[in-house]
């Protein structure tokens, strides 16, 4: 099983839970406090995924750094991973968690790379269009990529809109192209 979908069934799992148990808000901060931690720690990565290190040294590992940090919940949920062997995907499912929880509350998450950063009303201008654009509430995750001349590029969940100075420069040499074969009366 591929692990979007291992990922995308755990996630809906534990999203049902934090509704039964009526600790969305809680799980919620939990599983962006797992996020952070497993995504600034290799070395606990490493561990999660190696199928080498024991299921018993896994929960220890996880009780140490997790038992007095979060909900109840949430903590019967990491044990649940390590004993089906899905502590590996650990990350796949917070992220995941997010988004069906992002989805659930109207929200969607734009990733921003730009060659400078933007000025704070270009941010919010870029925010309101796409909030339009969307019909959600937009939350900009802003990034320099030094790859872009200028302009701007966003990725919409699995759409890319492309406003960069390279792309705007390939599309008129496209174009420019196109001319040059057309023939002349």
């Amino acid at each position: 099983m591929s692990n979007y979908r291992v990922a995308h069934r755990y996630a809906t799992a534990l999203l049902e839970s934090a509704k039964d148990e009526q600790q969305l808000e809680t799980i919620a901060h939990d599983a962006e406090l797992i996020g952070k931690t497993v995504r600034e720690n290799r070395e606990l990565r490493v561990a999660l995924a190696s199928p080498v290190i024991e299921k018993e040294k896994k929960k220890r590992i996880l009780v140490e750094l997790f038992q007095k940090k979060v909900g109840q919940v949430t903590y019967k949920f990491l044990d649940l991973l390590v004993e089906k062997d899905r502590e590996g995907v650990l990350l796949d499912i917070v992220k995941e968690f997010t988004h069906l929880l992002d989805h659930r509350r109207g929200i969607m998450r734009v990733e921003v790379g730009s060659a400078v950063p933007l000025a704070d009303g270009a941010r919010k201008q870029l925010q309101q269009q796409l909030e339009m654009y969307t019909g959600k509430k937009v939350i900009l995750d802003f990034r320099i990529d030094p790859t872009l001349l200028g302009g701007f590029a966003v990725r919409l969940e699995d759409r890319i809109i492309d406003a960069s100075i390279i792309h705007q420069l390939e599309l008129l040499r496209e174009k420019f192209l196109e001319g040059s074969h057309v023939e002349k009366r």
